[in-house]
């Protein structure tokens, strides 16, 4: 039957028609600020060589005891040796016969210090020593040589 709706058919929906689309703009695109390089990662498990053994102090006159004159305790060795000759040349009539020496002490598996020592004192002169060099406001401590 012509113009009679069935129930289950529905007119066919008219549809509006769309707007045109806006023209975009397209945007600069700027290419991204370069990034710092990171250091390379290093592997937990490569093997670490250890550090180089601690010279043994020359023997000069007058520097046969078995006590040091402890000054400081540093990071690095180069810090160690620099404070060394910082306090030979402040006392250097003090400490002309006792050697300068540094040596590796590693309290933990993950830290090194470098001792910064003079070498070949007996233990009163040491003493004496290190007392003098705290009245020039240098500090230091007596040790026995390891």
């Amino acid at each position: 039957r012509e113009g009679e709706v069935l129930p289950w058919r529905r007119p066919a929906a008219v549809r509006a028609p769309r707007p045109a689309p806006a023209r975009l703009e397209r945007a600069v695109l700027r290419a991204p600020a370069p990034r710092p390089a990171r250091p390379p990662v290093l592997s937990v498990s490569a093997a670490v060589a250890p550090p180089p053994a601690p010279r043994p102090a020359p023997a000069l006159r007058g520097s046969t005891g078995p006590f040091h004159v402890q000054i400081g305790a540093f990071l690095s060795e180069r810090d160690a040796r620099l404070r060394l000759n910082e306090v030979r040349g402040k006392a250097a009539g003090l400490l002309a016969d006792h050697p300068p020496v540094t040596t590796m002490f590693q309290p933990r598996a993950d830290r090194v210090y470098y001792r910064a020592r003079f070498a070949g004192f007996d233990k009163t002169k040491a003493r004496s020593t290190c007392a003098r060099l705290k009245r020039q406001r240098i500090a230091c401590i007596v040790m026995r040589a390891n």
